[in-house]
């Protein structure tokens, strides 16, 4: 755990900073700061920066990949880890102050997850590593074990304390293949095939041991936390959403569906479709065609039509800023990915969690800001 804790203005939580080097070994903390802010979402994605006056800490200690963890402890003093993430120092400068003249340093994080970003695919095309028949969910997973894990060819492309989850074939089934790929890339390819089928899918480097540094793949469908919609909500109306927007996206989507099973000539056929959508204007019949060859009988083939339909309906994202008790609560009874109830005016709908922003200087409260994104669950 940190050393220092530094308190974020009552009555909001206090945040530490550990630091390691780039091989684990813990350093001093940072004890003075003049500006912490760290973004996370839900598909992969992060940054953190950190600026403090150089003379507070060992210059010599900054270098590629050192280590960050931030640790949180709420009012009611349960302490966690900000998304279970390890962050990596991948940029960083040193500059004097405008006002006070101080040398100062700024360090600029990226999460874990950026990993598997570092990896291309680099087999040959039309084999079991390129060209794969499994369940979304199983088929990253085997992507992460070839190229970063024990299944690689090559033994120098294996990370050591990264482990890959249990497959837990939770996923649709897709035949997809990958060629001179970043692993990234293949992960957000199967990602949006399985949110076409009907089943959101993403993934994550967690942390699986603080205390060793050990880190693991882990998959997620529909959610990456707990479904607390109708219990928890989070609004202007509630008196915990500032300055919300609300955002009505259409460009994506798909009202018009047709399921398609296995067969050459006779290839069966199953729609679905959202009546209402199409008729929202005289040209809004939009039309996708699925695989859903591994759909085993009828029941089968138009449960694949029918999720399809509501994974590809229109995007609404609601954004804002969370402040009073809301603010209190994060950490503890909500979280990056967890299932709530958003409203906005009229409109009031099931929203995950998707991202969070937060930003901290001395003597003033924690500013957090969210984004919230409508559920196909």
């Amino acid at each position: 755990m940190p050393d220092y804790y530094f308190n974020t203005a009552s009555p909001a939580a206090r945040i530490g900073f550990q630091m390691r080097t780039p091989d684990g070994v813990g350093l001093a903390p940072i004890t003075v700061l003049r500006r912490a802010e760290y973004a996370l979402n839900d598909v992969g994605e992060g940054a953190a920066t950190l600026v403090f006056p150089l003379d507070y800490w060992n210059k010599k200690a900054i270098a590629t990949d050192l280590q960050l963890y931030i640790q949180r402890i709420s009012p009611a003093g349960k302490s966690y880890l900000e998304g279970d993430k390890l962050w990596l120092l991948r940029a960083w400068e040193f500059y004097a102050d405008e006002n006070s003249g101080d040398d100062m340093a700024q360090l600029e994080f990226v999460t874990c997850d950026e990993i598997v970003g570092r990896r291309e695919i680099p087999y040959q095309s039309g084999n079991e590593y390129t060209y794969k028949l499994d369940q979304c969910d199983d088929m990253m997973k085997a992507i992460v074990r070839e190229n970063l894990g024990t299944l690689a060819t090559d033994a120098n492309r294996n990370i050591a304390n990264l482990s890959v989850e249990a497959d837990r074939g939770l996923g649709p089934t897709r035949l997809l293949s990958f060629e001179k790929n970043k692993v990234s890339d293949a992960l957000t390819d199967i990602a949006k095939a399985s949110e076409q089928s009907g089943t959101w899918l993403g993934w994550r480097v967690v942390v699986k041991d603080w205390a060793t540094g050990a880190l693991e793949f882990r998959t997620y469908t529909g959610y990456t936390d707990v479904d607390k919609r109708g219990e928890y909500l989070i609004g202007k109306e509630y008196g915990n959403l500032f300055h919300p927007r609300i955002r009505f996206d259409y460009t994506g989507e798909w009202n018009y569906i047709y399921a398609g099973g296995s067969g050459d000539t006779l290839r069966p056929i199953a729609p679905a479709y959202d009546t209402a959508a199409i008729n929202a204007s005289p040209y809004n019949r939009r039309e996708l065609f699925v695989d859903a060859s591994s759909a085993l009988d009828a029941a089968e083939l138009q449960s694949a039509a029918d999720s399809a339909l509501k994974a590809n309906r229109g995007k609404i994202t609601l954004t804002g800023g969370i402040r009073g008790a809301a603010l209190l609560d994060y950490g503890t009874k909500y979280r990056l990915g967890t299932l709530v109830t958003g409203k906005y005016g009229d409109y009031s709908d099931g929203f995950r969690v998707a991202q969070v922003h937060s930003t901290w200087e001395p003597n003033q409260a924690e500013q957090l800001d969210i984004a919230l994104l409508n559920v196909v669950v």
